[in-house]
């Protein structure tokens, strides 16, 4: 088999282009399969030259043994392992891997900081989830930690390194010298070189997420021999930042395998986590309804479900500052005149279970009522803004303090004060929420201020990525929309939020829903949009 660099072909189908790292076993490239068309990750296996060629022989069987078991994991946290190139005779073998484009948790952690427990812990679930099917097939992993940890933008994270990282545990392989492992992450049966099986994948996890909340391993003492002997004998570092995850730190970080948590007691341990995070937040936000509202600056939280940590993941760069397509098709529905409404083809995009309303310019609008409380086209409004004051039947109209200014809500949604000038609406059945502030014009305009808190959550919220900000037809009022998603407790959410001046009042509104039932509260919101009137509001039907 050829050496590989930069421009070499291997096995007369990978493409080497460039190097991605380097680890305990070679070398890891970047390759272009040029039979499939796809990009690829070629990981170099590379056979200790002083190892004598019967030797090599087994460890080369054992590298295919290994991945095409690994070939046989299909799971949306592992990273795929599509083919193995190990020819008898040769010094290195080959894995060729999904390539995945995301930043390791190492990576992650060390840019942006430790994450919150709570993400932790979803984190946890995800690799567990990952970790059970493979023990469930007969392979353990041997080599968890934040270098293997793949945190991509979009779905859960990844464990690479199955049909390596497996080998690397075998102790035949490992006193040869081909690889020790990471001392850091590595179980005390590892290191002692006895016999492992499951048990030391958890421990791994254990400090996979000890590092993710604390920002450094458990036992490392900055040298290889110190840190073996810190896992072999020390208790771990007392971890300052771990809360409600401590639990499981402390249930995994157990030096004797048989008392280590096992799958099913850990899977419940991190979803008390999740659901500690969740009841902390409920609380924070009902402590926070009890105080008035102020003008948001540079210090202040814009409109924000409580209990989110510091931002675990890249935003996409791509899409800073463009309206999603989702937006695009609100202003759609909120623009569309009856001539759009009437014909077929916008009768077309009408969903299934909904109606899609027509009128002429002189016949009054009627919002359609709700069916099962599923998402209902918004009714027709005029070319040069969208129409207001438009309350579907069954809904009830909310004065907005003293203003004047009133909004509608389903009937089944709780209404709650959140001071003295703001009003929470909450969907019993899908937890969506709708929040309304207003208070005295400031200085700048709409999109000022939601340039403004999107900065904010920027530096602040997990996950978050902004959709787009823009102007926005709203009457005859300045007004702008911005569109956003974010993590928090693991659970991706999507708001919509329009702030508009009318007269001296400036309102906020802002609808935050999970993203699985986003289109049905998009829907939504463009209703709250259009019963929302500043002076007068007329109730349809």
């Amino acid at each position: 088999m050829v050496v590989a660099a930069p421009g070499v072909l291997i096995a007369d189908r990978y493409r080497i282009a460039e190097t991605l790292g380097r680890g305990g076993v070679g070398v890891v490239w970047r390759a272009r399969d040029e039979r499939l068309g796809r990009d690829v990750a070629l990981k170099e296996v590379s056979f200790p030259p002083s190892v004598p060629a019967a030797e090599q022989e087994a460890m080369r069987a054992r590298v295919v043994r290994e991945a095409r078991a690994a070939a046989q994991l299909s799971h949306p946290s592992v990273t795929t392992v599509f083919d193995v190139l190990a020819d008898a005779g040769t010094a290195t073998a080959y894995l060729v891997m999904e390539l995945v484009s995301a930043p390791t948790l190492e990576e992650v952690v060390r840019t942006t900081g430790p994450l919150s427990p709570a993400r932790a812990a979803a984190i946890g679930v995800e690799l567990l989830a990952a970790l059970d099917m493979a023990h469930g097939a007969g392979i353990v992993h041997r080599d968890v930690k934040p270098g293997n940890v793949m945190v991509p933008e979009v779905g859960p994270a990844k464990l690479a390194d199955f049909g390596i990282a497996s080998v690397a545990g075998d102790g035949s392989i490992t006193s040869t010298g081909l690889i020790m492992g990471t001392p850091s992450y590595m179980a005390p049966e590892q290191a002692q070189g006895v016999p492992s099986g499951p048990a030391v994948d958890l421990w791994g996890l254990g400090a996979t997420l000890y590092f993710a909340v604390e920002g450094t391993a458990p036992f490392d003492r900055g040298q290889p021999l110190t840190t073996l002997n810190a896992v072999l004998n020390e208790a771990p570092r007392p971890a300052e930042r771990s809360g409600a995850l401590a639990r499981v730190l402390d249930g995994l970080l157990v030096k004797d395998p048989s008392q280590r948590l096992d799958s099913d007691a850990l899977r419940r341990r991190l979803r008390e986590v999740t659901a500690h995070e969740a009841a902390r937040s409920r609380a924070d936000a009902a402590a926070e309804h009890q105080r008035p509202p102020t003008p948001v600056t540079s210090s202040t939280e814009p409109v924000r479900r409580a209990g989110l940590g510091r931002r675990t993941s890249v935003v996409v760069l791509g899409l800073l500052a463009i309206l999603s397509l989702a937006a695009v098709g609100m202003l759609a529905a909120l623009r569309d005149g009856p001539q759009d409404a009437a014909t077929p083809e916008a009768a077309a995009r009408a969903r299934p279970g909904t109606e899609a309303a027509a009128a002429s310019p002189d016949s009054p609008t009627r919002a359609p009522e709700p069916t099962e409380d599923r998402a209902v086209p918004s009714p027709p409004a005029p070319r040069n803004g969208i129409q207001r004051g438009v309350v579907p039947a069954s809904w009830i109209s909310e004065d907005l303090g003293d203003t004047g200014s009133t909004i509608a809500h389903p009937a089944a949604w709780d209404v709650a004060p959140a001071g003295d000038a703001a009003l929470v609406f909450r969907d019993p059945q899908t937890g969506a929420i709708l929040r309304v502030e207003w208070r005295d014009v400031p200085g700048g305009g709409p999109a000022s201020e939601l340039q403004q808190r999107s900065g904010i959550l920027q530096g602040d919220a997990d996950g978050y990525e902004e959709l787009g900000i823009s102007a926005f037809e709203y009457g005859p009022d300045d007004a702008a929309l911005w569109e956003y998603t974010l993590f928090e407790d693991g659970l991706e959410l999507h708001a919509y939020t329009l702030a508009t001046d009318v007269g001296s009042y400036r309102y906020v509104v802002t609808l935050q829903s999970r993203e699985e039932d986003w289109e049905v509260n998009r829907g939504r919101f463009v209703r709250f949009v259009k019963s929302f009137d500043p002076a007068r509001t007329t109730v349809s039907g």
